[in-house]
């Protein structure tokens, strides 16, 4: 077996072992216990670490994992003594889809990814029907214009690469060399 990951995954596929261990020097495993909170839309998964000296030791079994829905999962890691909490550490964790047992599709992408790939096929068909609204037996129906599209767009665009600068989903635009 392979040395133990020392901080949690970014991502891990459902139906797979997953390990870890934490070190929490102002939170030593023998006096406090660890739990991570991972949830998404109304799913909430809670691991709960075991104890490794004053380390904690955080092991999903793979017969446990395969029953996680795959997704973006926000998290939260929190150390617990009765009425004593704290939040030491927070992030998204993404679980995979075990696709030796997957029947159906799945939806990876984000939902500002989402949406603007709807934008963008708006964008492409607006150069021929250019319409922005239009009444049929009585019912009407409005759509956008070509500049509210362009700034859904450059909102969504934002949207997208903020919540993947925060969690380190992208490659920095500028590689800096010094010698």
């Amino acid at each position: 077996m392979s040395d133990i990951a020392t901080s949690e995954p970014l991502s891990f596929r459902a139906g797979d072992l997953v390990q870890w261990k934490k070190s929490i020097a102002d939170y030593p495993a023998s006096s406090y216990s660890l739990k991570y909170y991972l949830v998404k839309s109304s799913k909430q998964i809670v691991i709960t670490a075991t104890a490794d000296g004053d380390d904690y030791l955080i092991s999903i079994p793979a017969a446990t994992s395969a029953a996680y829905e795959a997704g973006r999962y926000f998290y939260q890691a929190r150390i617990e003594l009765g009425a004593e909490v704290h939040t030491v550490k927070e992030g998204v964790i993404e679980i995979l889809p075990n696709l030796a047992t997957q029947s159906t599709g799945y939806e990876w992408r984000e939902h500002a990814e989402q949406i603007l790939e709807n934008i963008e096929a708006v964008l492409l068909n607006k150069a021929t029907a250019d319409n922005l609204s239009y009444t049929v037996a009585g019912r009407s129906l409005s759509k956008y214009s070509w500049a509210e599209l362009q700034d859904m767009r450059t909102h969504y665009q934002a949207e997208l690469l903020k919540f993947n600068r925060k969690y380190g989903l992208t490659r920095p635009s500028r590689i800096e060399v010094q010698f």
